[in-house]
């Protein structure tokens, strides 16, 4: 337990230096696992979901297996299926065997001509006919059972984190990994594709009618304000925020919809004393002209198709790069091979700090790595990325 200690103290100060874009002692490497934890030992989610011990047993076997100094997917459990069970409709479905999707046809629940009704009040608006739409409890008529409900989903939703926190504080007390994640949020304009609009929506919107887009982003970005710092900063945690639309948007597009209220967003929540931690999902290097603007050293970014070389020579200077191991390389080359890629990508991006290795995108399935290749990967980097 004191050994744990102390590596959780090494590992702390190496992801808060690199984070804040300092050179720490050697570089770290964090985990994107979320169900591949399980796949990966071919245990099937709901088996996990339903038994503590499984779940426990299968995270401790494949972080004492591979290599990492922190997590940043918290530890998986059964809350949101119970929560979308109870109120009856949701934007994912689960599949039997617990893993989930995006359930076809669950997105666009608005209007094109609603703008000016999101726009007045986003939380009435979501309360009011988005939830209604979208929740089969929430269309019903007000009844004693209907609020018993209510209260069992929210009860079941806010006990999530307390049912698995068992199994993450072994992770940090066993094995010294530090957790990175305060919590998830989105950015305002993908709360409109996400939640509202869906592609072929949004895409239609920003074409006909972009100053009803950027307006609703602007009025949206006060209502998720609140939400997300309801709990105070952690010095030591970063809010994760995925970004969707952007990608697909020619940079005209995106200046005039979706930087507004991003960048308002991203400084008040930096004002506020918050770490921001994006996963640029895409390709986003006919954007960086823009992400210079971001705060300096106090946010990061997972990219996931661009460049490193190029996204260290243009951003390097104000944010910490993270990623450089894609999960492709991992399923379908050889050990060799993928320690080739990433000793490249140290060599040449991560030479001066402000870097941390992790796969490209969240680990889902077992297609997104070999463990032989993944153990491989990073006992190499953990071992030939020191500064000192």
């Amino acid at each position: 337990m004191e050994r744990a200690q102390e590596l959780y103290q090494e590992r702390l100060t190496r992801l808060n230096t690199a984070f804040a874009n300092g050179k720490p002692d050697r570089v770290p490497i964090l985990s994107m696992a979320a169900e591949y934890v399980y796949r990966i030992q071919d245990i099937r989610p709901i088996d996990a979901y339903q038994d503590m011990r499984l779940m426990e047993k299968a995270y401790r076997n494949f972080f004492s297996e591979v290599y990492f100094d922190g997590f940043l997917i918290p530890v998986i459990g059964r809350n949101k299926l119970d929560t979308l069970g109870l109120l009856g409709g949701g934007t994912s479905q689960y599949l039997p065997d617990g893993s989930f999707q995006t359930k076809p046809g669950s997105i666009n629940v608005m209007e094109p001509s609603e703008y000016d009704d999101l726009i007045a009040d986003p939380a009435r608006f979501f309360i009011e006919k988005i939830m209604p739409r979208r929740f089969k409890l929430m269309a019903e008529d007000y009844s004693a059972e209907k609020y018993e409900t209510f209260v069992e989903a929210i009860r079941s939703l806010l006990a999530g984190r307390s049912a698995t926190q068992p199994v993450t504080d072994m992770l940090k007390h066993e094995l010294g990994l530090v957790e990175i994640q305060q919590g998830g949020m989105y950015n305002p304009v993908d709360i409109i594709l996400d939640f509202l609009r869906d592609f072929q929506g949004i895409s239609g919107d920003i074409k006909r009618r972009p100053e009803a887009v950027r307006d609703a982003g602007l009025a949206i970005m006060d209502w998720l304000l609140a939400m997300a710092t309801m709990n105070p900063p952690d010095e030591h945690k970063r809010i994760t925020i995925p970004m969707h639309l952007p990608t697909f948007l020619r940079p005209k597009e995106f200046e005039t919809v979706y930087w507004p209220s991003y960048k308002k967003f991203a400084y008040a929540l930096v004002e506020r004393g918050y770490q921001i931690y994006y996963l640029f999902e895409g390709n986003y290097e006919h954007l960086h002209d823009y992400l210079q603007e971001l705060p300096k050293n106090r946010v990061s970014g997972l990219f996931e198709h661009d460049d490193l070389k190029l996204v260290k020579k243009n951003l390097g200077h104000m944010m910490c790069i993270v990623g450089g191991m894609p999960t492709r390389m991992l399923y379908y080359q050889t050990p060799e091979e993928c320690i080739a890629h990433v000793k490249n990508v140290l060599d040449t991006v991560a030479v001066d700090g402000g870097f941390i290795l992790g796969p490209d995108v969240p680990m889902l399935a077992k297609t997104d790595g070999k463990l032989a290749n993944f153990k491989a990967v990073n006992d190499f980097v953990h071992h030939y990325g020191l500064y000192s």
